[in-house]
């Protein structure tokens, strides 16, 4: 495979070798392997090979995944080596635009006809790195040829709900669509996906292979996808007997050994075959949790501390609910040290994500718990609200100030409708994820 993008130096005399491959590498082998992935990165030594991903029905490629690969002569050439080794130095972010850019100069050079989806992985750090300059030209070049999907792994989304969003946030800003991969391992991501709203789920490649893992993840996918327009991906197709079991999963789509091997070179031309494909995503509006439901002057009355009763019946029905579930507080100004009870730490930390939202200082992070600073000014300052989603449960509770000047009284709502929740966890959270991106290097607070 020909190597892209290689920049030399007048010292250049090649790629450095590590010494021999130990059980346990000593001091001299990690400085050799730290000096190796810096070169591969500043000189562009990455290649691609592509994958399709074809229709169950009629097994014609749908779209390709590229697959990164390093130097073949180097002990980095794995992917799984080379990308490793560039996390530990801090290359990971740059390491994946240079493979994105690998992929798509390899398509743009030798397939001038290509015109399906191609898939790359990043990570957030990846989505998150400016694409060099020297790079910058061919990444526009493809996404006028082809759909650009970006593959982000479910293990990155369950770790760091708030950073995978600010990274979806910024590929769809640049035009990508986003699939998620590997799925099917965490069960918090079936109750992240939603929030996360991917074009394509790709399941992991050991489902198909083991029915009783497949029948958990029918159970909790089901109903998204039904809802939704995700494309789902069964990975790891290798006999004809694994493809009655990704359709049960809810796949349509299928990638592994039986389709193909790993390509030197993608093969579609034409439009891509999915027609859906070209319409975008629609983004729900903004709207405060309390205009979500309707709060007004015909709502229920009650003291705050009312309020704050039915929201902690709220929160130990969650704490008994064997899934992991998202919870999203709104404290209104001077609320926060009482409303903090309302996520006891248990709870807090078998969450797939529990957050705070509050125009309070917070001086005591709250264990497992992201803080997001609301501004005094801001309307959301003045509300209650309190959003519990889960696999299959929904709950949300929305108060404003009562309008007969009472002190500590307010109207509020509450609705189990699950698109009511979506709606005001997808609203609430592009709140964060808005300052979050408007500020690079900046981030919420979570205390581990």
């Amino acid at each position: 495979m020909a190597i892209l993008f290689q920049r030399s130096s007048p010292n250049d005399t090649g790629i450095r070798r590590a010494g021999p491959t130990a059980t346990a590498p000593n001091a001299n082998a990690r400085r050799g392997e730290d000096a190796e992935i810096r070169q591969i990165v500043d000189q562009r030594l990455v290649s691609a090979e592509f994958q399709p991903m074809v229709s169950l029905a009629g097994r014609e490629p749908w779209a390709f995944e590229a697959l990164a690969r390093g130097p073949a002569t180097s002990p980095l050439g794995a992917p799984g080596a080379m990308f490793g080794a560039a996390a530990r130095v801090g290359l990971a972010g740059e390491l994946d635009r240079v493979a994105h850019a690998a992929a798509f100069g390899v398509v743009l050079d030798n397939s001038p006809g290509y015109r399906l989806p191609l898939s790359v992985n990043a990570g957030p750090v990846g989505l998150a790195t400016p694409n060099p300059v020297d790079l910058a030209e061919v990444a526009e070049r493809a996404q006028r040829q082809f759909p650009v999907i970006v593959e982000l792994a479910e293990s990155a989304v369950v770790a760091d709900p708030l950073a995978a969003l600010v990274a979806v946030d910024r590929a769809r800003a640049d035009g990508m669509r986003i699939a998620v991969d590997n799925v099917g391992l965490a069960p918090a991501s079936f109750v992240l996906l939603p929030l996360v709203q991917p074009d394509v789920v790709k399941l992991d490649r050991s489902l198909v292979t083991n029915a009783d893992a497949a029948q958990t993840l029918i159970g909790g996918l089901t109903d998204y996808v039904r809802q939704s327009r995700v494309r789902v991906v069964a990975q790891g197709i290798e006999r004809e007997e694994h493809i009655d079991l990704a359709v049960a999963m809810g796949a349509r789509y299928g990638q592994g050994y039986l389709f193909s091997r790993p390509l030197p070179l993608p093969k579609g031309a034409g439009e891509p075959r999915d027609t859906a494909w070209s319409s975008a995503l629609s983004l729900d509006a903004e709207v405060l949790p309390d205009e979500l439901l309707g709060v007004g002057s015909d709502s229920p009355l009650a003291d705050i501390g009312v309020i704050r009763q039915v929201a902690t019946l709220m929160t130990r029905r969650a704490e008994a609910h064997a899934d992991p579930a998202v919870i999203i507080l709104v404290s209104p100004a001077g609320g926060l040290a009482a409303d903090s009870w309302l996520l006891p730490r248990p709870l807090a930390r078998a969450s797939a994500l529990a957050m705070i939202m509050t125009p309070d200082e917070n001086k005591k992070p709250l264990p497992n718990v992201v803080t997001h600073a609301v501004a005094a000014k801001d309307p959301l300052a003045t509300r209650f609200a309190l959003a519990i989603l889960t696999a299959d449960g929904a709950s949300l509770l929305a108060a404003r100030p009562g309008g007969d000047d009472r002190t500590g009284t307010y109207q509020y709502q509450i609705s189990h409708n699950r698109d009511d929740v979506l709606l005001a966890c997808r609203s609430l959270l592009r709140r964060c994820v808005a300052q979050l991106a408007s500020a690079p290097g900046g981030r919420p607070f979570a205390d581990d």
